[in-house]
């Protein structure tokens, strides 16, 4: 159950943040002319072997030929068109690692428009957990995470528009037993209510994460009227409901501070937070904000962990925490 959990919960913040990483840009001779929608899509990871590469067309002077390589050898595919509009398809077999593709598309006037993006071939096998956006995509992890009906004691509930209070609630939801899931903030969508009765037994309970901007009254009324308890861990703000998070799972020995600006520190550091039930506390990035210190000096964990460079931790910020714990290290790149 604690693995399921883990991955859940950290897979969930995946599908908030909405990570993807985009193809290099159309370089075209005619703006009008593009290579599109592309199979396998740009940063994805796929099953070693067998695979077909696909890329959609659109040529208002016509197509006249397509070129497509894989890792740089030419590969023959087969275009299919109405003249403007259509796709080329190339089968192809790719071993483990990472691989580009580079399509050339040739229209009726002679311009080139190339479209050149990558993706990694694995031998592990895969499987994409995804919805039609991002709350689907929380509930299909939810439940391949927890396929047994009524076994998971309690749930985390985000808001799915922004990311802070899902990524400092990682921990607790590990700690809870349950997954992360999102909905929107002004009400409980009905398909969170479904995954809500399979999930939790009568006695379940959901974690709201964040006030009631974040997650309005309304929607701790829909998830009682299921017949669930309701916990809010909230602040006036980010920085102070990531406390009420970390109050949630004390005693710590341990902190991360992370911008609370941006997400990406903080999503790196989700997996070892979840792993230890650390707390991820949050600072903007030239000010300790004062209710982030005031519960360091209460609390003193033996170590606090910066994640991120003085870009997003200030070193004026690094000094706020040391008067608070015990040692002070910052994991940080480039």
């Amino acid at each position: 159950m604690r693995q399921r959990t883990t991955v859940a919960a950290l897979a969930a913040l995946l599908a908030l943040t909405g990570l993807a990483v985009p193809g290099s840009p159309v370089a075209a001779t005619a703006a009008s002319t593009v290579v599109h929608t592309l199979t396998p899509a740009p940063g994805d990871l796929v099953n070693a072997g067998p695979i077909d590469v696909v890329a959609h067309l659109d040529a208002p002077a016509g197509i006249d030929h397509v070129e497509l390589l894989v890792d740089g050898e030419p590969v023959t595919p087969l275009v299919e068109h109405d003249g403007t509009a259509g796709r080329a398809t190339a089968p192809v077999a790719v071993p483990e690692g990472g691989h580009e593709v580079v399509v050339r598309l040739h229209d009726g006037d002679g311009a080139v428009t190339e479209r050149r993006w990558g993706f990694t071939a694995t031998d592990v096998p895969t499987t994409r957990l995804a919805g039609a956006d991002r709350i689907g995509t929380a509930l299909a992890i939810s439940g391949a995470s927890h396929p047994d009906d009524h076994q998971a004691p309690a749930v985390a509930l985000a808001r799915s528009d922004d990311f802070a209070d899902a990524l400092a609630g990682a921990p607790l939801a590990a700690h809870a037993g349950g997954p992360i899931l999102l909905t929107r903030s002004d009400r409980l969508a009905p398909a969170v209510a479904d995954e809500l009765r399979r999930l939790l037994p009568d006695d379940g309970v959901v974690h709201l994460l964040g006030g009631v901007a974040a997650l309005a009254d309304d929607v701790a009324k829909d998830v009682r009227a299921l017949g669930f308890d309701v916990i809010r861990h909230a602040g006036k703000d980010r920085f102070e409901t990531a406390v009420a998070i970390a109050e949630a799972l004390h005693p710590v020995d341990e902190v991360f501070v992370v911008s609370g600006q941006t997400f990406p520190d903080a999503l790196a550091a989700s997996a070892p937070a979840v792993r230890d039930l650390t707390p991820i506390l949050l600072t903007r990035h030239d000010a300790l904000p004062d209710v982030v210190g005031d519960w360091l000096a209460a609390t003193t964990p033996a170590r606090a962990a910066i994640v991120g460079g003085t870009g997003a931790v200030g070193p004026e910020v690094a000094a706020a925490i040391a008067e608070g714990a015990d040692l002070v290290t910052r994991v940080a790149g480039p």
